[in-house]
């Protein structure tokens, strides 16, 4: 299982048109601090806040880190 490839993933990354991270329409409006999640809606933004929150942080962190770090 752990070589098996993930076709959604891997749709999802070399997909044109994202997709809401929620419900998989069209996306246009991206997460505004880490600017990796997409949504259709601030609906789905909302409903998605609470699970994405923590990966959000981490990966603000992370950029932060690593700008110090390249200064």
């Amino acid at each position: 299982w752990a070589n098996t490839m993930n076709f959604d993933i891997l749709e999802t990354i070399i997909n044109d048109t994202p997709k809401c991270a929620i419900c998989g329409e069209p996306a246009t409006k991206r997460c505004s601090r880490c600017q990796r999640e997409w949504y259709c809606r601030r609906e789905c933004q909302v409903k998605h806040w609470p699970k994405h929150k923590t990966m959000c942080d981490m990966i603000v962190e992370i950029a932060k880190s690593e700008t110090s770090n390249n200064s």
